[in-house]
């Protein structure tokens, strides 16, 4: 492994968060990682934001103060504006856990058939208390486009390389003003795949008027409509990816699912080497597993296709 670290580009939107932008920044600069490109991207807010971002400022590669079109134009503004090899978003009110930075440009480091990461699921309350965090899933691209998952990837602690970024086209599609980023991890899936960490990198903020909360319904309607198309995309059948969708909801035998569908292996730390490895499932011969899953979806869903 090679002593230089990548250069990792963040990107924060944010709009009128004032109590809330100053410590998603804090959690970010103050890991003090070398390679850091940092942009920040406010709205015009009117309730001091501009003032507590210019404090940053000689530490930000770029940051601007000015009304846009919302929440995924600013990201997407955002990484136009950077060049480095490791991309991923903190929005304003979320919290980068400390040592995460260097962490992730380890990862990437002594990983290179990595092209994007994602990690267990952090939540803290609007006082920054810590009220749970849920095991990472294995993420396949049928995981992921199907609507037999109701988790979807944790945003705030997923990151990517540029080059699957560019091969999948370069930015957020703003015409879904709700679920552009999991539009994001759809198209992303379709030239690879997500590898789990087994620990949080970041905090979702549980904060009064969240849109993913206020919104909910319209969020679920955009996935919908998202995994549709990606459904259609693909060259598997519709009775398949319902089969999927049922295999997926069988939780005795979900690590032999997750193989099957192409899920790879999460990432665990080992304490004694210092190092992470790819923790692996042991289980059956493959074909006995085989055999186990044509006769279980003969059985159960065959008549339902």
């Amino acid at each position: 492994m090679t002593d230089t670290k990548p250069t990792i580009s963040l990107v924060t939107p944010s709009f009128n968060q004032v109590d809330l932008v100053d410590a998603a920044m804090s959690s970010i600069l103050d890991q003090n990682y070398p390679e850091l490109e940092y942009v920040v991207i406010d709205g015009g807010s009117t309730d001091g934001s501009a003032d507590a971002i210019a404090r940053y400022a000689d530490r930000l590669a770029y940051w601007v103060s000015e009304p846009d079109d919302g929440h995924y134009p600013a990201v997407n503004k955002g990484f136009a504006k950077t060049n480095g090899e490791i991309m991923g978003y903190l929005n304003g009110d979320d919290l980068l856990l400390p040592g995460s930075l260097d962490l992730i440009a380890e990862i990437f480091s002594t990983h290179p058939e990595i092209r994007w990461l994602t990690a267990a699921h952090m939540a803290v309350d609007s006082k920054g208390r810590p009220v749970g965090v849920t095991a990472p899933l294995r993420w396949s691209r049928w995981h992921i486009i199907t609507s037999g998952e109701r988790r979807s990837l944790p945003q705030e602690s997923t990151f990517w390389r540029r080059s699957l970024w560019e091969e999948a086209g370069g930015r957020l599609d703003e015409s879904f003003p709700l679920a552009a980023d999991y539009e994001l991890w759809a198209r992303f899936s379709r030239f690879d795949v997500p590898v789990s960490l087994r620990a949080p990198l970041a905090c979702f903020r549980h904060v009064e008027g969240q849109r993913s909360i206020a919104l909910a319904d319209r969020y679920a309607q955009e996935v919908q409509e998202i995994q549709a198309r990606e459904t259609a995309l693909d060259d598997a059948s519709a009775k398949a990816a319902r089969a999927a969708r049922k295999l997926l909801k069988y939780g005795s035998i979900r690590p032999v699912v997750d193989t099957l569908l192409g899920a790879p292996h999460e990432l665990v730390y080992d304490p004694s080497s210092d190092s992470f490895y790819e923790r692996t499932h042991s289980g059956r011969s493959a074909r006995a597993v085989l055999s186990g899953l044509r006769l279980l979806y003969r059985k159960r869903f065959q008549r339902s296709g």
